[in-house]
């Protein structure tokens, strides 16, 4: 289990327009982040690094959602523990967001 110094990862910054109800990064100007290989853990490690910098709380450990929908009170970080994801983070006509194992995304 490996967690990369913030001085050794690269990340990605996107902001995502607001669009119909949903107001996406927009809403406080803070954008998507992706931080590419930024630890090599399985999702339980992940999990318990999360609850030990106390900064998130893990709720679940699962897929992604099929289904559009927004947290109006909260962010969302996902962590990549194996395989790769592709998802449009946002709105679907929005092109979408690819991540691989070891990418965090908030």
């Amino acid at each position: 289990m490996t967690f990369n110094p913030p001085s050794e990862i690269q990340v990605t910054r996107r902001q995502i327009p607001s669009w119909k109800s949903i107001p996406n990064t927009e809403i406080q100007g803070y954008p998507l982040m992706v931080y590419h290989a930024a630890f090599d853990a399985t999702s339980t490690q992940l999990k318990r690094r999360l609850e030990l910098i106390g900064e998130v709380m893990p709720q679940w450990v699962y897929t992604m959602y099929s289904q559009t929908h927004f947290h109006s009170t909260t962010h969302e970080v996902l962590g990549v523990v194996a395989g790769a994801q592709s998802s449009a983070l946002g709105v679907k006509t929005i092109p979408g967001v690819s991540s691989q194992r070891s990418n965090a995304v908030i």
